[in-house]
């Protein structure tokens, strides 16, 4: 199974964020997360309210995605059958036309949500904390129920500290590092494997490695570092 799980969301034109799904979708992957970022405390205004593309949208960006989504409704040409309808005859003699009940073929790409938390200190950490228990309510809902609107649940830990709270205490998904850059934090095996056992997992992004030396030697010698732990 393909995947990426860190797609980006925020600032992103809606024409753009369809093209790079479907992009995605063209090159075999089966799941992808796009990624909504918050630094800080969690408000209301950082509920989730993306939602999937549907197979219009995913076909009209791009031919190659709009062929793969054709293979996937069964059809043997380049076109994308969506369901038919079925035409009704009115007491009047008028032929109208409804919808049929059967649903639309499902995407073959899986597409998720995902909120991720940079924290710095243990009070904003705090807020992944089973139930939300942060502390605080954000506008007419609290943080736990923000946080639930999400699929996948990650933090990024810009200290030591966080990222052992996060690793024994905190209901996240994934433990995301800057591995391309100096860390500020250690990676201590006891810290590291109290993570694993709660099924959590730590993400490696090599994209930022792909740019310049400096962030190439900086990811290959934490990556190490990680495994190593």
């Amino acid at each position: 199974m393909f995947g990426d799980l860190s797609l980006p969301l925020d600032d992103v034109e809606p024409p753009l964020h369809r093209e790079r799904v479907a992009a995605l979708l063209s090159r075999g992957y089966d799941v992808v997360a796009t990624v909504h970022n918050v630094t800080g405390r969690i408000s209301e205004a950082d509920r989730c309210t993306s939602a999937p593309l549907s197979l219009t949208a995913l076909a009209a960006a791009s031919s190659e995605a709009k062929r793969i989504l054709a293979l996937c409704s069964g059809s043997t040409t380049s076109t994308l059958t969506l369901p038919p309808s079925t035409t009704t005859t009115t007491t009047t003699g008028a032929a109208s036309a409804q919808p049929l009940s059967a649903p639309a073929p499902p995407c073959p790409l899986r597409q998720l949500s995902r909120l991720n938390l940079v924290a710095s200190d243990a009070v904003t950490a705090a807020q992944l904390a089973a139930g939300g228990s942060g502390g605080a309510a954000a506008g007419n809902g609290a943080v736990g129920d923000i946080v639930r609107s999400y699929d996948i649940v990650s933090i990024t830990p810009k200290n030591e500290r966080v990222l052992h709270q996060a690793a024994t205490s905190l209901e996240v998904d994934v433990v995301s590092l800057e591995l391309s850059q100096r860390l500020p934090l250690k990676l201590r095996p006891p810290t590291i494997k109290a993570a694993l056992r709660r099924g959590i997992y730590f993400e490696i992004c090599y994209a930022p490695a792909l740019r310049e030396p400096t962030a190439r030697r900086n990811f290959f010698c934490n990556t190490q570092a990680l495994v190593r732990a």
